[in-house]
């Protein structure tokens, strides 16, 4: 069984849990945390890793995604990006991917977004990257102005 589950007859409609051997591999609250699964989070990141589904016009691919975000203050939006790998027990799963962009939707259990796969790297993981309301977890407070 794998972290991602399709239900069946519902396309999209899906059940995600985070990798047992991540430990945090979700991040909800890694903003004021300061930490997120393996490493450090500057104050302004946020983030995720872990388990995904990735949703294109013809495919839905199980992926592990490592995605960080930002607020942009120069166009006020929050842009996100990241990288899109292969499951270790499914290393072909992203050939589909290979020579063109896409447009595509990206879900993690915290939630999903619109975004743009384009250009494999040398270890075949796929740069992936989208604006406004991100797949991961974002803190939303604002900080106590003294």
């Amino acid at each position: 069984m794998t972290a991602v589950d399709l239900v069946p007859g519902a396309r999209g409609a899906v059940a995600l849990s985070p990798r047992p051997h991540a430990p945090g591999a979700h991040a909800t609250g890694a903003h004021a945390a300061g930490t997120h699964g393996t490493g450090e989070l500057e104050d302004h990141d946020d983030g995720y890793q872990g388990d995904a589904l990735l949703v294109t016009a013809d495919h839905e691919i199980a992926v592990v995604a490592a995605l960080r975000g930002f607020f942009q203050s120069v166009d006020g939006r929050y842009r996100w990006h990241g990288r899109l790998a292969a499951p270790a027990d499914t290393p072909d799963a992203l050939d589909v991917l290979a020579g063109a962009r896409h447009q595509a939707v990206l879900v993690t259990p915290d939630g999903m977004s619109r975004c743009d796969i384009y250009e494999q790297d040398l270890w075949g993981r796929f740069k992936v990257s989208g604006v406004g309301r991100p797949p991961f977890a974002v803190d939303t407070t604002l900080p106590d102005e003294d």
